[in-house]
């Protein structure tokens, strides 16, 4: 016997939606259902600054990339003929 836990829904006129399971289709499945209710979980507020000062940007981002940047040549090791 294998088990299987997961939270269901209560729709409209009480229909029960549940997550796929991995039963085969047409095979016979014993259903129990306890009244337990599960409260919404809420997340944590977003605190704003709790990084700050952590990332900095280079005075040339905006600048043009080099065309080895786009050959996909490296500038610094490149091999002698």
């Amino acid at each position: 016997m294998n088990t299987f836990e997961t939270d269901a829904k209560v729709g409209e006129g009480g229909v029960l939606t549940l997550e796929r399971l991995p039963f085969a289709n047409g095979q016979t499945v014993r259903v129990r259902i306890e009244g337990k209710l599960v409260s919404p979980s809420t997340p944590e507020p977003r605190v704003l600054g709790l990084h700050q000062g952590m990332v900095s940007m280079s005075d040339d981002f905006d600048e043009p990339l080099p065309e080895s940047f786009w050959l996909g040549e490296d500038a610094g090791n490149e091999a002698s003929a």
